[in-house]
């Protein structure tokens, strides 16, 4: 099954044309969730029954992941840079065809915050 993930994900991210769905849903977390670097995030999904092999797939970098039970866990990679990233279910329908669900965005951003600004002035004579 997991060989059928991957080629289904790997389907969906080069001709990502594949018509939307109501048999999918992202139940959570919610869109525009803030998310870090190398926190393992869960997606929850809803699929209609008829659906097989439904994963979770986000945009580069954040990978795809097959779904347990409704969940799948992607674990966002160190190096991401901040700003928002699509993540959609997908799965394959009864006649073979792909179906995917509406798009969620998580929004990756540092754990950091600023604790100080620091303002130098320079002084050039000519």
């Amino acid at each position: 099954m997991v060989g059928r993930i991957t080629t289904t994900m790997l389907a969906l991210a080069i001709a990502p044309c594949f018509a939307q769905s109501n048999l999918l849903q992202i139940t959570s977390p919610p869109s525009g969730t803030i998310v870090y670097p190398n926190q393992v995030v869960t997606i929850s999904v809803n699929a209609d029954p008829s659906l097989s092999y439904v994963g979770v797939d986000g945009q580069y970098p954040l990978g795809s992941s097959p779904t347990t039970n409704g969940q799948a866990q992607l674990t966002i990679p160190a190096n991401t840079t901040i700003g928002a990233y699509n993540v959609s279910a997908l799965g394959t329908a009864s006649n073979g065809s792909l179906v995917t669900s509406p798009p969620i965005s998580l929004q990756v951003d540092t754990q950091y915050s600023a604790s100080s600004i620091e303002t130098h002035r320079y002084r050039f004579d000519c």
